[in-house]
């Protein structure tokens, strides 16, 4: 029975003791905007060591352009299960790039950021 009377009293300080705690965390939230990328065909076709690259998006954001970046990624390797990588050909926001790589598939990727949100 003592041992329960000390369970009860052990359990009633915690819960007094937690109680009391304060939250001191942050809950100034900012809102976050959308990113509208527009202008992106589905495919490009082009050859190889004659070609160049050249896609001119229509981003539609809050954010001032001197906010924003841009990262054109390409997936090297994409036609086959053993995919190379990833190569970052631009930080531009057009793209404008003569094609180096072998004959094949390949995925293009443009990632749009606002600097802000991650540099604080």
């Amino acid at each position: 029975m003592k041992k329960i009377k000390y369970l009860f009293l052990l359990l009633l300080f915690t819960s007094v003791i937690f109680s009391c705690y304060e939250d001191k965390s942050n809950y100034d939230y900012v809102s976050v905007s959308d990113i509208v990328i527009e202008g992106l065909e589905d495919t490009y076709s082009k050859i190889t060591l004659v070609d160049t690259l050249k896609i001119n998006p229509q981003i539609t954001s809050s954010y001032t352009e001197n906010e924003l970046e841009y990262f054109w990624i390409l997936q090297l390797g994409a036609d086959n299960k053993n995919a190379d990588g990833f190569d970052t050909i631009s930080r531009e926001k057009n793209l404008s790039y003569f094609i180096i790589e072998s004959p094949g598939t390949y995925d293009l990727y443009l990632y749009v950021k606002c600097q802000w949100l991650f540099y604080p």
